[in-house]
């Protein structure tokens, strides 16, 4: 019998890794205009807990780092809800969740009380944008929660457009180069955001999405997020046995979601559902 892993969230899981029992303490931060009740509301709530619901580790951590939010954050320098989780033996988690609407909660368990620190987080979701044109792009990468955004520039390879000159009879070639410029731009910016965000295992290609990837070939899983007019016979080359693909499949207003399973060398094909993706642009179709 093996265990499942709670949450994949590795703030969560640090959470439920405290011995227990564990006490979880929200205190709210002061209404805008008021006086600062911070340390008054801690008293209170300290005066709730019973000593024989927690140990004295935790009774002692507790009162320490909440303490410390009352004394080092003044009433004008933004006042945020505070969340602290203490486990039996002292170890403590804080955190600030400016804007929560959280009363002030008070429990002692075999787990942490997370549910008001979720939703606050998942009211801040984390997301990245990229900003980009032919010369150039600029990454906001926002963590979740109230971390600050973080921002990166990226110099683009505009000098592959810049060293051919427009011609009359040159034009569809000079639209091409402007097309690559676009391509080589956008596989810089997609490297620095992944590098931006910590991810080592990932490679990118620029190149015809038709031809797939033979020289990383076989693959586990392949899906692809633009509509083919047919399934590549590249990409089922290319996916390993008992590997899985997906992709869209169809003209521009007919399109279905197609599931590919391969099984001891024979492709098992089910359509999931209709769907709208950009089309798929080959090679070929960028010369004409």
């Amino acid at each position: 019998m093996t265990a499942a892993m709670i949450t994949d969230n590795p703030v969560v899981r640090a959470l439920y890794e405290l011995p227990a029992p564990v006490v979880t303490a929200y205190l709210r931060a002061p209404d805008v205009g008021a006086p600062d009740d911070r340390e008054l509301r801690l008293r209170a709530m300290l005066d709730r807990l019973h000593p024989r619901d927690a140990t004295p580790e935790s009774l002692r951590a507790l009162a320490s780092v909440l303490g410390a939010v009352t004394e080092n954050r003044p009433v004008d320098t933004g006042r945020p809800t505070a969340a602290a989780f203490v486990g039996a033996d002292g170890q403590t988690r804080l955190f600030e969740l400016p804007e929560a609407h959280v009363e002030d909660q008070l429990h002692v368990s075999a787990v942490p009380h997370v549910l008001p620190m979720l939703e606050w987080r998942q009211g801040r979701p984390a997301y990245v944008l990229v900003l980009l044109d032919r010369t150039g792009a600029e990454l906001v990468v926002q963590p979740a929660g109230a971390a600050p955004a973080a921002r990166t520039e990226v110099e683009g390879p505009d000098d592959e457009i810049e060293r051919n000159a427009p011609g009359g009879w040159s034009q569809p070639r000079y639209q091409n180069r402007a097309e690559d410029s676009w391509q080589h731009n956008a596989g810089r910016a997609a490297e620095a955001t992944l590098q931006r965000l910590g991810y080592k295992n990932v490679h990118v290609k620029i190149g015809d999405g038709y031809k797939g990837w033979p020289e990383a070939a076989p693959f586990d899983a392949i899906i692809v997020t633009c509509a083919s007019d047919k399934v590549p016979q590249p990409l089922t080359d290319q996916l390993k046995d008992g590997g899985r693909m997906v992709i869209p499949v169809g003209e521009r207003f007919a399109q279905q979601l197609f599931l590919l399973e391969k099984k001891n060398g024979q492709l098992r094909e089910s359509v999931t559902l209709p769907v709208r993706f950009v089309p798929m642009l080959r090679e070929a179709e960028k010369q004409k």
